[in-house]
């Protein structure tokens, strides 16, 4: 689910999707790294209660940077997926 445009919208609308699924279902978001690190996590903090349980990964939370997508992961217990960079940091 493609997140980040209008956050406040998006993320109303996922609250309500979250509620009429199933408990199997897992949810990838993709935020194309249009947030910066401080509003995604001030995001993810306040949703993360009823998100945690159907999230399966979030994809470019935020400008790819190894050490800060590592101290936001594993302080928030949250898998990140690389997809905008990926190209240049697998050509190096």
């Amino acid at each position: 689910i493609k997140m980040g445009q209008d956050l406040v919208k998006e993320t109303e609308v996922l609250t309500k999707l979250v509620g009429r699924i199933s408990s199997r279902t897992k949810l990838r978001l993709d935020f194309n790294a249009i947030l910066n690190r401080d509003r995604f996590v001030d995001w993810f903090d306040k949703n993360q209660k009823w998100l945690r349980p159907c999230l399966d990964f979030i994809e470019d939370p935020f400008a790819y940077d190894a050490r800060e997508w590592r101290d936001v992961s594993q302080k928030r217990g949250i898998t990140f997926a690389l997809d905008l960079a990926a190209d240049a940091i697998a050509s190096q």
